[in-house]
Formats: C-alpha cells, structure tokens, sequence
C-alpha cells in the first residue's frame, strides 16, 4: 500500500479507515498469559483480524491490479508499494531487450555529488524578462552540491518563487480568486512532465545505454495505447514503470541512480515553466495565480483565450512538451499545497467531482496519512463554494466520525486519562466535559518526566470503540471547532479584503 518511509501499523490504520475498534493490547508481553486474560487476548485477535479484512476490502483495486500484474509480467507484486513495482517491470524489461543477467546490471550506477548547473542547462533555454535572464546568468555558474540543499528565491511580477532541487513554486499567502465574467481562472498542467523530459531530452541512466530509454519509449507508448483501448490494469501498471525511474535515480542504492541526469530533469522542468509564464505575462498581461512542480494557475481576460492557446501552442513545439488546459470558477488557496479548486461547470450542474481539494482541505480519509476532525474541511468549503452557514454545516453532522482526530506517542511514553494508563494510539474528539489526554515519560525509579497535554485546546472525549454514530448525548465542544474552522476562513476573507 505505502513506500518504505509512509508505512505505519495497523492501529493508525484502524484510526483511518474509521474502524468501530480501535484496539490496542493491554496486557503485559513480558510475562505468562493468566487465565483471566485469555478471553481479552483471543478479542483482541479477533480484532485485528477483522479490520485487517475490511483494510483489504477498502484496498481491492490495488490488490486487483497487483493480481493482474502478476498474470500480465508474472511479476509477484502483493507485498510491492507502487514505486517497487514499477523498477521491477523496467527490471524485467531492461534484462530480456539486452539479455543481460541482474547480476551484471544491478550494481551499475553513474555517481555525482557535484553538477555544474551550466551542463545541464538546455540551451535552447532563453529569457526575454531582465529579472529572468538576471536569474538565468546567475545560476548558470554555479556548482550545485547534491547532498546538500539549495533553492534560489526570486520576486517575478509580484510572485515571490522558489526553485531548488526538489521543484518550482511560488510563495503564496492566503488567497480567494474569483474570477470576473471577462476573466478565465486556467490551470495549465504538463502531462507526465518529467517522463516527457527524460524521453525527449535524452535524460535517463547513463550507465545504462540507450537500450533504457528504447524501453521507457515503448512502455509510454505502451500505455498510451492501453490508455486508449480502456485496458485499466496495464494503463496503471506502466504508468507505476514510467513514474518511479527520478526517485530511484536519486537512489545510490537503486540500479538506475543518477543524480545528474535527474538534476537535469528537474531544472531544465523549472526553467520550462518560467518560460511558459513569461510567454503568457509578456503576450496578454495574465497574472499567476501560482506555481507548482508540473504547471501554472494562471488568471486572464477572457477576450485573450484564444490568444493563451497559440500561445501554449508554441510553447509545446518549443519545449517538446504537452500542455493539458482547464477552466476554474473559484480558487480557495491557503497556501500552495492547501486549497480548494471549483472546476467549471460546477455552479450548473453541483457535481462534487468537479471541486479539487488538496492538503488541509480534504475531507475524506486518507488511509495512513492521519485523521483530522474531517467537519472543519467540510465547513469550509460548504461555506465558500456553496454560500452555505458555518453553523448550519457545523450543528446539522450528525456523524461522530466527523469530529475524531487520533493521537499516537512513540514508545517512549505512557499515556494517561483519567488518572489511568491508556493505550498509545487513541481517537478521541473534542468534548465540554472530557478530560485531558497527557504523555510523559518515565525514569527508572518509576518518577514521570515532564508531563505533556495532547490536546491542550479543549477536554477530550476518548472513542477508541464506537458505541454508536450519532453525535447525540456527546456533548461536543462546537465551540472548539468552530474557532478552528473561522481561522482559516478569517485567514482567507481577510486576505480578500485587501486585495481591494
């Protein structure tokens, strides 16, 4: 399900599936089972396996695809994250165009720790702006350290942008855009940027030949066909095999790391996009709304659409690039990670499938990523894309799950409510007459060191097991989150108001 690093146990996984029990064993494992404690343990196993069944019930389309791989490449993919499937279909093709054995590929590598950034500039690249040809000439003679970080930040027509190793992106404050009615609210995207580099620049593993990139050639085409003939397993299947070459070219311990031709990847993708902005600014006085790692925000009058398109038009034979365009009614941009998107057509038709929230924003769980109390994004954007009331939204949930969030200590610590030791991993919500949920750690004479509230804002209800959904005799501090939903809506309101 999760790489290497996002990988996380089942109790946190129990939290964000929203499972009834969240269930953790109390028992000490460092001495014999009594016989009071068998009837807790087989409960506790049971537990475990039951959510682990509605874990792989909620995750049979990834299951279903691994299934799949493995009769399409006969590749054993069930115990494999995304990342790891996709290097072993490039694997396997890799060793039968070239008919090499693994053992003699898979310690190859091209090492790098210093890159002479006027190397891989393009040079095709080129300004017309002074304050990016300033940039340009600036960072050209520069020798980039690879192990440590770097980033250049610069002011370009009233955007203050960040570019550095990990991608572009604009330093944004809160920020509501609507657009006028003879104005268009565009998101213009480049598909499969960095695949699309790598293909038509020529930036993939050096150490391992052109066979590489004959290959990463034909599986795009591969799943563009795929795509086409509504084959689903192969389509996501090889866009796994297309995706996960630049992280592993960043890996020392991959077959296929090199940082250099990675690095070019990643710059000369940034340098793109500035000149795509620059194209669109010098030609209908757009204004970028922001940056980010594969394409812009861009807002612009109407009357210059049609002028927009030649524009990316040009750029696309320019940078060998396609460019995907659509049309926003409404931007919600707490920052640049953290927004709500209205897609057109929303206002006619209320399709929900037309808003795009990212960060904060998403109101939905997210299985391993955490659990905030989903009604604050649920307030928030019924309140900004459907006008509707902080409060109506607020008080007419009448579903506890809405209000959870979880806490987990490392192991370190003991927890306690009450005045008793809980579990490590608790859901709880925030309530008017709970108590506190505290951490702390212990010495060796048994003496707790420094005691720390969990939630300090509000007592806590813990809700471990549900009992039921309703949010009936629950006594939920609204007040709690109410505060927690008006600062981000005063955030954005106030930022609003002074733009005017």
């Amino acid at each position: 399900m999760f790489s290497k690093k996002l990988r996380c146990g089942l109790k946190e996984l129990q939290v964000t599936m929203q499972y009834s029990n969240v269930q953790e064993y109390d028992g000490d494992f460092n001495r014999n089972v009594q016989d009071s404690e068998i009837d807790n343990i087989i409960s506790y196993n049971i537990n475990d396996v039951n959510s682990t069944n509605q874990l792989l019930l909620l995750n049979q389309k990834n299951i279903d695809l691994r299934i799949g791989i493995h009769n399409e490449y006969g590749i054993n993919a069930m115990s494999m994250d995304g990342v790891g499937i996709g290097n072993e279909i490039l694997k396997t093709k890799y060793l039968q165009a070239t008919n090499k054995k693994w053992s003699e590929v898979k310690e190859l590598r091209s090492p790098c720790n210093i890159v002479d950034l006027n190397e891989i500039i393009l040079p095709k690249i080129s300004f017309e702006t002074e304050i990016l040809q300033n940039l340009l000439s600036e960072i050209k003679p520069l020798r980039i350290n690879l192990n440590k970080k770097w980033n250049k930040q610069f002011y370009f027509h009233d955007s203050l942008i960040s570019m550095g190793l990990g991608g572009l992106h604009n330093l944004s404050k809160p920020e509501i855009i609507i657009p006028n009615d003879d104005e268009c609210l565009l998101d213009i995207d480049a598909a499969s940027l960095y695949p699309s580099l790598l293909i038509s620049y020529e930036f993939y593993p050096q150490h391992l030949g052109k066979e590489f990139l004959n290959i990463y050639k034909q599986i795009k085409d591969e799943r563009i066909e795929a795509k086409h003939n509504g084959n689903k397993i192969k389509n996501e299947t090889l866009k796994l095999a297309l995706n996960s070459v630049t992280g592993n070219m960043q890996s020392e311990y991959s077959w296929l790391y090199d940082p250099k031709s990675v690095m070019k990847i990643r710059m000369n993708g940034q340098l793109f996009l500035l000149k795509l902005a620059e194209m669109l600014i010098n030609t209908t006085n757009c204004k970028i709304i922001n940056y980010n790692t594969d394409g812009i925000f861009i807002l612009i009058k109407r009357n210059m659409l049609d002028k927009s398109k030649e524009i990316i038009k040009s750029f696309e034979e320019f940078s060998l690039l396609n460019m995907e365009i659509e049309e926003f009614e409404a931007m919600y941009q707490f920052a640049i990670n953290d927004y709500i998107a209205v897609k057109k057509g929303y206002s006619e038709t209320k399709n929900p499938d037309l808003i795009k929230k990212k960060g904060m924003f998403i109101d939905t769980p997210i299985l391993g990523k955490g659990l905030r109390p989903l009604i604050i994004p649920k307030a928030i954007c019924e309140y900004f894309v459907n006008k509707t009331p902080i409060e109506t939204t607020l008080y007419n949930s009448d579903d506890i799950r809405d209000f959870c969030t979880y806490q987990k200590v490392d192991k370190k610590f003991h927890v306690m409510y009450e005045n008793k030791e809980v579990s490590r991993i608790n859901r709880f919500y925030m309530s008017k007459y709970g108590s506190q949920l505290i951490k702390y750690e212990m010495d060796y004479t048994g003496k707790k060191l420094r005691p720390t509230t969990l939630c300090s804002s509000s007592p806590v209800t813990l809700l471990n097991k549900f009992d039921n959904l309703s949010v009936k005799d629950k006594h939920i501090n609204y007040l709690y989150y109410k505060n927690e939903i008006y600062k981000i809506v005063d955030a954005l309101e106030s930022q609003q108001l002074n733009l005017f």
